[in-house]
């Protein structure tokens, strides 16, 4: 069995990336995505909110599968008739 051939092998290194270059106008350095849409404050307060909005509907959801079933509504004529009734 042959081994492979070197030539074949992936180079060990990884290419270095090159650096971000500066806006030929303003000099500013680009931004991620995220940098430009949120703060990073701004960030935490919607997960913080978004995360509360999701336990709250599980709870509600959970709530209304756990309670107890809804009880008939008679009315109370037929509640004291009954009564009297005997039944």
């Amino acid at each position: 069995m042959a081994s492979p051939r070197p030539d074949q092998q992936e180079p060990a290194s990884p290419t270095p990336q090159p650096a971000q270059q500066p806006s030929a106008a303003t000099g500013e350095q680009p931004r991620g995505r995220l940098d430009l849409a949120l703060s990073p404050l701004a960030a935490r307060v919607a997960t913080a909110l978004s995360l509360l909005a999701v336990l709250a509907f599980g709870g509600w959801r959970a709530y209304e599968v756990l309670r107890g079933p809804e009880l008939p509504v008679i009315a109370y004529s037929a509640l004291l008739s009954a009564i009297d009734a005997g039944r």
